[in-house]
């Protein structure tokens, strides 16, 4: 049977996920990557340079996928109303962040391994991922009151989910979680609603 490239390429990438979700990175050797994709490591070697060189694809597949998770969000709210489109996408990013720790430890490795000196260009696209959140969020939060600290307020609410789902990883404390994301998105809209001189409490 005659393989593609790009389909022995995609072969690699699938293995190498799959190994580090249960390995680890550094758990993980490139002669493992090889048995798992039913390579040699000649093969292996054709496609990338090493087993960073993998990593990082891995990253790129990750954050095209957050990307597209980010447009597919914007189309199925685009016909709602400022303050129906935000608390949409406070549950959106609540709830990702909740199954990316729960059920994809790839993603959490991937976040760690960006802070090591070797892990820059990681790093860089994770902040280029986080800066476009970033302004998406504080583009809703100015939709529904123009008035606020919208770019903090974003940061704020960005950075405590991402905290809150690393400690849930660490303690796996799945309810505490949630209470920390219920009261974020209190915080957020009640911040927001004083401001609009309203009260969102019953």
């Amino acid at each position: 049977m005659t393989y593609h490239p790009e389909e022995v390429r995609e072969s690699i990438l699938a293995a190498a996920m799959k190994l580090f979700r249960v390995q680890g990175y550094d758990g993980t050797g490139l002669e493992d990557i090889c048995k798992a994709a039913g390579i040699t490591k000649g093969a292996i070697y054709h496609h990338f340079e090493n087993k960073f060189d993998i990593l990082e694809s891995v990253a790129s597949f990750y954050l095209s996928a957050e990307r597209r998770g980010w447009q597919t969000f914007h189309e199925s709210v685009s016909s709602l109303a400022p303050a129906e489109k935000l608390e949409r996408c406070l549950e959106t990013l609540i709830n990702h962040a909740s199954e990316a720790s729960t059920y994809d430890p790839v993603a959490i490795q991937l976040s760690a391994f960006s802070m090591r000196p070797e892990g820059d260009e990681i790093r860089a696209a994770f902040m280029k991922i986080y800066d476009e959140r970033l302004k998406e969020f504080s583009k809703l939060l100015r939709a529904v009151q123009p008035d606020c600290d919208a770019e903090n307020l974003a940061a704020f609410a960005l950075s405590t989910i991402q905290g809150a789902s690393l400690f849930k990883v660490s303690a796996r404390d799945e309810s505490r979680f949630q209470k920390i994301a219920a009261l974020l998105k209190e915080t957020v809209l009640n911040l927001l609603a004083v401001k609009m001189g309203l009260s969102l409490q019953p």
